[in-house]
């Protein structure tokens, strides 16, 4: 999905979501690469396991709404085309919040920008499978830059991902040593393109630390 081009990452858009969403990330390094993989299962145990032990660092009743049977529906309907949103999901569950930004076209067809760990940095990863719209629930709103259309913000925001290095640290909490998490990349993404979201980032963690502007020059 990601290429290299002359020093600086290239982001290819792709085909966003079709047919089957089944979690690829189990080989991130590529066919036969044993490390990655244990790098990949490490990191997810690890991210799990710790938010089995603190919690959520929101109310999930926040990002999903409830169904007749008391289990929480996931309302990927509510998000319209041509519109740009902040979605996310518990991390294992019950864990911490994973965000995204997720763009609906005008056909229907849907591709976000989001990033997670991989061998102790914080890597982008467009369309990530984890991040399916029926996976994914509506935390809120993204509002171009005034002037802009949303077909021009969505393009420039993944111009800017294509330039981030996959080289800031990762941390599932940040606050330590200028270490990030997905929340950090989606807002960081965000305010460096000019843009403004309708959510309350500081009620998540790695909220209060969006990834600073360089890292998408």
């Amino acid at each position: 999905m990601e290429g290299f081009s002359g020093g600086t990452k290239v982001n290819q858009e792709g085909d966003g979501y079709e047919g089957d969403t089944t979690d690829n990330d189990s080989d991130p390094g590529g066919e036969g690469n044993d490390k990655g993989v244990i790098e990949k299962i490490f990191d997810d145990f690890t991210e799990t396991l710790v938010a089995d032990l603190v919690g959520p660092g929101t109310d999930e009743a926040d990002t999903a709404v409830e169904g007749e049977d008391g289990e929480k529906q996931k309302d990927e309907d509510e998000r319209e085309s041509g519109s740009i949103s902040v979605t996310g999901h518990n991390v294992g569950g019950i864990g911490p919040m994973h965000m995204a930004i997720e763009y609906t076209d005008e056909a229907g067809k849907t591709s976000t920008l989001s990033a997670g760990p991989e061998g102790g940095k914080l890597v982008s990863e467009p369309n990530r499978a984890s991040d399916a719209p029926e996976k994914n629930s509506t935390i809120g709103r993204v509002t171009p830059p005034e002037g802009v259309t949303t077909n021009d913000y969505i393009n420039e925001l993944r111009r800017a991902d294509g330039k981030y290095c996959d080289c800031a640290d990762y941390d599932l909490f940040p606050g330590v040593s200028d270490s990030y998490n997905s929340n950090s990349y989606v807002r960081g993404l965000i305010e460096a393109t000019g843009g403004k979201a309708s959510v309350n980032f500081g009620n998540y963690y790695g909220g209060n630390d969006p990834l600073p502007e360089r890292y998408f020059k």
